[in-house]
């Protein structure tokens, strides 16, 4: 967009806010189906959970993967139909379960949550088909390294070395079928090499929980951890490298393929993270000791990212990465002054507006010299960003967040924080 319209918008809807882009979201969907033909994509709604953006991937046809029974909620509400909403998270409490048996896939993750199902069923009279989320028994290195490692403990799923001794109780549940499996191994990958490894695994692990276990799979849910890159030296994911594995899996002979039972891949910050930008105004710049500050509103209130990459940078030692959903690494995001792009930068460092050193965006980053009123943009601001923020702090509340069509109209969305406090979906009745 140009100058003028981030004018336009700040002067309409108020500063700092978030633009999303309906187009970028939908070529990068049809980017990851072309990738992956005969896999349902499943959007993760705590990347991005703007009723806009739910709206069109319901009307994209995708799938929502939901991580509390909040966001069954948020997804159902958009029109995603239970078959197409997959709940999965670690310590459900009783009143989640019923408050979403009805209205989603229900992936449990551990022993005890199958244990609390098959009660749940029995005091109800009815049964219920539900997944389980495995912890499998190799990690993978980080996202650019296709290193197998031994697998870690992890407070998600159950080990997979553990189902064998889980024989018995597992044909004990009478109320509950095992219908799936759900497998997550880690974020931002953007070596198809890892991926290709990852999926085959998965793909091993399935077929152990059908032979070995006795399991009638109707699905396959391979996680995601698509990346998108950050830093310059990144390099985006080669999707041809996944070709080979996909025609293994194509010619395979047995039922563990596409067509047969559904394979499920879910997708955020792939989807989101390009398409969104965070925009505010310069309301001062000064000077202190030789260095200029740019104030500008929103920084680490209303959009945290950014702040923390800052203060991981100034660690004495270099930060492990990836800390997702915190922090990618240096240099995730750029701060740029629209249409001032050619004239001649100068070392500034960029702070937001609270009573607290923290509240930094960019620490000398050069740029046009700035002027009070300018517009700055902040790219990669779709995934992970107003939701992760603390927007109460200091009492400043939370940003606008716009969605921008194809046609080129904008759609506010005030009705969002309303809407996380109506009331949730009925439970189901005994």
């Amino acid at each position: 967009m140009a100058n003028d319209d981030f004018e336009a918008l700040t002067a309409r809807y108020g500063y700092p806010l978030y633009l999303y882009n309906a187009s970028a979201i939908v070529a990068q969907l049809d980017s990851l189906r072309a990738a992956l033909p005969g896999f349902e994509c499943f959007y993760s709604v705590k990347t991005n959970p703007h009723p806009g953006i739910l709206a069109l991937m319901n009307n994209a046809g995708t799938g929502a993967d939901a991580a509390s029974a909040a966001e069954v909620d948020r997804a159902a509400r958009a029109g995603f139909s239970p078959d197409r909403i997959m709940y999965s998270a670690p310590g459900k409490r009783r009143e989640d379960l019923e408050q979403t048996l009805d209205h989603c896939i229900l992936v449990a993750d551990s022993y005890a949550e199958l244990a609390l199902l098959q009660r749940m069923c029995e005091e109800k009279n009815r049964t219920a088909s539900v997944g389980l989320r495995v912890n499998p028994n190799l990690a993978f290195g980080p996202g650019t390294s296709p290193e197998l490692l031994p697998g870690a403990p992890a407070k998600f799923g159950v080990d997979v070395e553990s189902l064998p001794a889980y024989r018995a109780f597992f044909a004990s549940l009478t109320r509950v079928r095992l219908c799936g499996i759900h497998v997550y191994v880690r974020s931002q990958v953007l070596d198809h090499r890892v991926l290709c490894a990852y999926l085959e695994h998965v793909l091993d692990l399935a077929r152990f929980c059908v032979t070995d276990i006795g399991c009638k799979l109707d699905f396959i849910n391979f996680g995601g951890g698509f990346g998108v890159p950050c830093a310059p030296a990144d390099s985006p994911i080669d999707w041809q490298g996944l070709r080979p594995l996909l025609e293994r899996v194509a010619a395979r002979g047995d039922d563990l393929k596409p067509g047969r039972l559904r394979f499920i891949v879910e997708s955020g910050r792939y989807l989101v993270a390009a398409a969104g930008t965070f925009v505010t105004r310069v309301t001062d710049v000064k000077k202190s000791r030789g260095r200029i500050f740019v104030l500008a509103p929103g920084a680490l209130n209303n959009f945290m990212r950014p702040a923390l990459m800052n203060l991981f940078a100034s660690f004495p030692h270099p930060v492990p990465v990836p800390l997702e959903p915190l922090y990618s690494g240096i240099d995730a995001f750029a701060v740029s002054i629209p249409g001032r792009e050619g004239e001649e930068k100068v070392e500034v460092t960029v702070a937001g507006t609270l009573c607290t050193a923290l509240d930094c965006m960019a620490a000398s980053v050069a740029l046009p010299l700035p002027r009070v009123g300018d517009i700055l943009c902040v790219n990669n601001a779709g995934a992970y960003a107003c939701t992760l923020s603390p927007h109460e702090f200091a009492g400043l509340g939370r940003p606008k967040e716009l969605l921008l069509a194809a046609d080129g109209s904008v759609s506010a969305y005030p009705e969002y924080v309303a809407s996380r406090r109506r009331r949730p979906l009925r439970k189901n009745r005994a």
